[in-house]
């Protein structure tokens, strides 16, 4: 995984969410916003320790616990953004 990427989709979620149109649910749109919001900064509050010499990667089982804890927060974010954008939707099976 490369962590520039996960920090550039982050941003990019935090940008649009903060587009998304109040419409009929402000209160669901601004828990959105929030979690996007939240999702970034914990991203960008995430300080691995320097590599030490000879190593591959500093920590690497605290990067792990990192990215298990994004891919989870990414869930619920998706279930928000599902029940706030498109629960209008009936949903059809083919």
């Amino acid at each position: 995984s490369n962590p520039r990427a996960l920090a550039f989709q982050l941003a990019r979620i935090d940008d649009h969410t903060a587009g998304v149109p109040d419409g009929a649910n402000p209160e669901g749109v601004a828990r959105l916003r929030e979690h996007a919001r939240q999702l970034r900064a914990q991203l960008d509050g995430f300080q691995p320790a320097p590599v030490p010499d000879g190593a591959t990667t500093a920590e690497p089982e605290r990067i792990a616990s990192c990215l298990r804890e994004q891919a989870a927060r990414l869930g619920a974010f998706s279930d928000l953004l599902t029940q706030v954008c498109f629960s209008h939707v009936t949903p059809q099976v083919s």
